[in-house]
């Protein structure tokens, strides 16, 4: 009798789902030191050179964003999981508990729906192809999907504001077949107010993400796009505002050392209630990155290249270009010394003399670690 109570007892502690697994885990990285240098001229041909520069030490995110992320796992049975995170940026004590990615998340052999504040399916066309991790030197990624002017970069392209991460945002994300891994994503957020003042708004941001990965090469294309439409408002009546983020990224190790390159296209347009459409953004970059393994060192380069068509004027177009160089030194599997340098220009393309030309250049020393 005994046997068979313990039998039934190992029997039914064996159908009951496994209880959620919580981690915590992040990222901590500190520059022991880092130089800023922002030159400004009053035009691409002036002589007269603005500098202001930035010297200190302690400071966190040179090379990665510091974070914590707490995550946890349940087994539902039947092939499906339930899963969440909360990441928290850790910058300079100014962020916020969740201020980072955080959502939930049910999986199975169909694949993964997320509900959160996820990347966007654009973003992921970016990571891992050009300009590292780092953020030295490497605003490439900031230049394409900010929402402001970076130093200079991007001539404040307010207008389509892609989210790396996107608030209310549903995405799906399919299992891998024969290497192929598709991502799409849907946000819409509608504000509505009854005041001559505030009026309604609509924000949808859609987007898609085709991966492809099999031995040593890497392919991945992805677009996003983003309109917002705000109407009966006496402010802003009738503006609508139109942004496109295609990527087309490539990478293959060749043993020796890895090579990525990328495509990236942009374009921004705002129209107003009487129909004028102006032109905030139309740029295109090119990029390649080479990375090369050496033991406990690997060390980087990037580069890119492109221009900014703001408006039909052509005294409006800028020149992009920027590069950034790093070594890596792994002390351990978690931690590793590191130090970069690189810069980011723009300036005024064609015979236009009215426009300012920027010049950034960066340079870090720290550590990173992941735990």
């Amino acid at each position: 009798m005994k046997k068979h109570l313990i039998a039934a007892a190992v029997a039914a502690t064996l159908a009951v789902p496994a209880m959620a697994q919580v981690t915590i885990k992040g990222v901590f990285d500190v520059q022991a030191y880092g130089t800023s240098e922002v030159k400004t001229q009053a035009s691409s041909t002036a002589a007269t050179v603005t500098t202001a520069d930035l010297s200190q030490t302690a400071n966190n995110n040179g090379w990665a964003t510091s974070e914590i992320v707490f995550g946890g796992e349940e087994d539902l049975g039947g092939g499906l999981k339930a899963s969440f995170a909360l990441a928290t940026g850790l910058s300079n004590g100014t962020s916020t508990f969740a201020d980072r990615d955080r959502w939930l998340q049910l999986s199975g052999g169909f694949g993964a729906i997320r509900m959160g504040r996820i990347n966007a399916a654009a973003a992921s066309g970016y990571h891992g192809t050009v300009a590292g991790s780092t953020n030295v030197g490497g605003s490439l990624y900031t230049l394409i999907t900010g929402a402001a002017t970076y130093s200079g970069m991007g001539g404040g392209m307010t207008a389509g504001n892609f989210e790396r991460s996107g608030s209310q945002m549903l995405q799906y994300t399919s299992p891998s077949m024969s290497g192929f891994v598709v991502n799409v994503n849907y946000h819409t957020a509608t504000t509505a107010d009854s005041s001559a003042l505030l009026g309604e708004a609509n924000t949808t941001q859609t987007g898609i993400h085709l991966g492809y990965s099999a031995g040593p090469l890497s392919i991945g294309v992805a677009t996003n796009r983003r309109d917002v439409k705000a109407e009966g408002t006496a402010t802003v009546a009738g503006v609508t505002i139109e942004g496109e983020l295609t990527w087309l990224s490539a990478s293959y190790n060749l043993g020796m050392a890895t090579v990525g390159v990328a495509r990236i296209m942009r374009e921004d347009e705002t129209t107003t209630a009487a129909g004028v459409a102006t032109k905030d953004g139309d740029i295109s970059i090119n990029a390649i990155q080479v990375t090369v393994p050496m033991g406990a060192i690997t060390a980087r380069a990037s580069y890119y290249a492109g221009e900014n068509d703001r408006t039909a004027a052509t005294t409006d177009d800028v020149d992009l270009k920027g590069y950034q160089v790093s070594l890596n030194y792994a002390l351990s599997k978690r931690t590793s010394a590191y130090v970069a340098m690189g810069q980011n220009k723009t300036e005024r393309s064609g015979t236009n003399t009215a426009g300012s030309a920027v010049e950034y250049n960066t340079t870090g020393i720290g550590v990173h670690h992941s735990f």
